[in-house]
């Protein structure tokens, strides 16, 4: 395998676990990480039954047991779709 690497968009299942030694599994659209003052947390947008909205969990990096690629959205390259105009 080449680089992995967490890519907005994709879903995952994370299981981390509580300060209670419990495990917790989160299954989500990847939104990003976010600082939550020293603590780097990964953003899911979790869908719940009977909920129009999904609920965004923050997941305290340091927590993560184990994470599952569920569906990988890949990046798309960034192409330069500039047009340059050249007058002569």
């Amino acid at each position: 395998m080449s680089d992995i690497k967490l890519t907005p968009g994709s879903t995952y299942r994370v299981v981390s676990v509580t300060g209670l030694n419990e495990t917790v599994e989160n299954v989500g659209e990847f939104k990003g990480f976010v600082g939550l003052g020293n603590v780097d947390t990964i953003v899911l947008a979790i869908e719940e039954d009977g909920k129009d909205e999904p609920t965004i969990r923050l997941v305290p990096a340091h927590t993560v047991r184990m994470l599952d690629i569920v569906e990988d959205v890949t990046e798309e390259e960034d192409e330069d779709e500039t047009e340059y105009l050249h007058y002569g």
